[in-house]
């Protein structure tokens, strides 16, 4: 029986392609823990990482922010999202980036990054400029959160830094699932015209947000004061609902 057996190990490694005798390589993990982590220590400055309640984007991204302790305003927020994004899926969030800043009534128009194919930016005069470029595969969006305290010449240097990280960006989980949302993820998924494959669900300050996500589009729901569930797609970040 051992013999029987050692034979169908060395069968099974053989029709795998794999040499039984060939020493395995060591598989080096992804990095963990959010983005603003990642990147704080290789940034110039004293950073500290915040982590909160953002408002949903498409695609469904995971969030924190860069705050400057030594000025409260000083404040980057960083949005990575959890799936990969193709060239034809940045092309179309930029051309919903482009519909809702015009629909908002900026002077600024939205225009090329710097940072490579699916990269576009907004850096107008009186308000806080953004930046969209691609790392791994995966689309990040750098904001200023106050105008006047932030440049687009610092986004571009966080986002060059982000892009030469070793290691690459931080493994994302596919789902963070909350028992309350369970109910609405029917409703959800008729809106996407798709299974939901993505989940981000919180609970910060007694608020519910539920969100689910396919590869390129974003539902989310709010719980009010009163229990009843607000459904609203989200286009892209730029906007909250449409």
């Amino acid at each position: 029986m051992r013999r029987r057996a050692t034979i169908t190990a060395v069968l099974l490694l053989a029709l795998l392609g794999c040499d039984p005798h060939t020493t395995k390589q060591a598989v080096t993990p992804p990095p963990t823990g959010d983005l603003c982590e990642r990147v704080r220590p290789t940034l110039p400055g004293n950073w500290i990482t915040e982590r909160g309640e953002y408002r949903p984007a498409a695609p469904l991204s995971d969030g924190c922010t860069l705050v400057d302790p030594a000025q409260a305003a000083h404040r980057i927020r960083v949005l990575v999202s959890i799936l990969p994004v193709t060239p034809a899926q940045a092309a179309r969030f930029r051309k919903d980036d482009e519909v809702s800043t015009a629909a908002g009534g900026y002077a600024a128009k939205v225009g090329d990054g710097g940072m490579g194919d699916g990269s576009w930016e907004l850096n107008p005069a009186a308000a806080a400029p953004w930046l969209v470029f691609r790392a791994d595969g995966r689309q990040v969006r750098l904001t200023v959160e106050n105008a006047g305290a932030g440049t687009m010449d610092e986004l571009l240097s966080i986002a060059r830094t982000i892009i030469s990280l070793a290691g690459g960006l931080p493994a994302a989980r596919p789902t963070v699932v909350r028992s309350e949302c369970a109910d609405g993820t029917a409703a959800a998924e008729r809106i996407l015209g798709a299974k939901a494959v993505l989940r981000r669900d919180a609970l910060v300050d007694n608020h519910l947000t539920c969100e689910w996500g396919s590869a390129s589009r974003t539902v989310a729901a709010y719980e009010d004061a009163d229990s009843a569930t607000d459904f609203g797609l989200i286009k892209q970040a730029a906007t909250a609902y449409s």
